[in-house]
């Protein structure tokens, strides 16, 4: 018995559904790696931004304590000139030391730096 026009048309069909059906499966295939090769890329890129971001933390804690020690060298400078300035005055010496004239300038641009320094990486901390 030969098939009819009908039944060959209806065969035709079921395989035009049934390859549109699998062409419709390699695509949500190919959909669901590239998500996952994403997602694998995403998850790549956040693991290196906590590391470099627990790297940043260390050294702006570096920076924030480098900060105050630098403010509390140069008060201990300005200390120290105070100190020897009274000495020379007592002494009756017009013509200071040159070492002791750039120490002088010295102290307050360390203070004036760790306090700006402290400032700026305390809020990061």
């Amino acid at each position: 018995m030969k098939p009819t026009t009908e039944q060959i048309l209806s065969a035709l069909n079921k395989m035009i559904q049934s390859k549109t059906e699998l062409k419709a499966e390699r695509v949500e295939l190919a959909l669901i790696d590239d998500i996952e090769k994403q997602s694998n890329k995403a998850s790549a890129e956040f693991e290196e931004l906590v590391k470099e971001s627990k790297q940043v933390r260390k050294l702006v804690g570096r920076l924030t304590t480098g900060s105050i020690l630098l403010r509390k060298s140069g008060e201990k400078l300005e200390s120290m000139v105070n100190e020897m300035e009274k000495a020379l005055k007592e002494l009756g010496v017009d013509k200071p030391p040159k070492q002791f004239l750039v120490a002088k300038g010295l102290y307050k641009m360390f203070i004036k730096q760790g306090e700006r320094m402290y400032d700026q990486y305390a809020k990061l901390d």
